[in-house]
């Protein structure tokens, strides 16, 4: 039985992880990438703004490893 919870438990943090990823990439979509002026091509300006989306890959990663393990 307590196998049991524990791939329930494993389904659903996967499944929150996938949707939270999915949420971040959302919102780093809506957050405009590009910079104001085309000039501005410094390495700082893409890191801060490109922090969201790999953040949001490495939940839907994480929560796609979880989901798979826990069949």
């Amino acid at each position: 039985m307590r196998r049991y919870w524990t791939r329930v438990r494993r389904r659903q943090l996967g499944s929150a992880l996938v949707a939270f990823g999915i949420l971040v990439w959302a919102l780093s979509l809506a957050i405009h990438i590009t910079a104001s002026d085309n000039r501005d091509v410094s390495i700082s300006y893409f890191e801060e703004r490109s922090l969201g989306i790999i953040a949001g890959g490495a939940s839907v990663v994480a929560g796609i490893v979880l989901l798979a393990t826990a069949v």
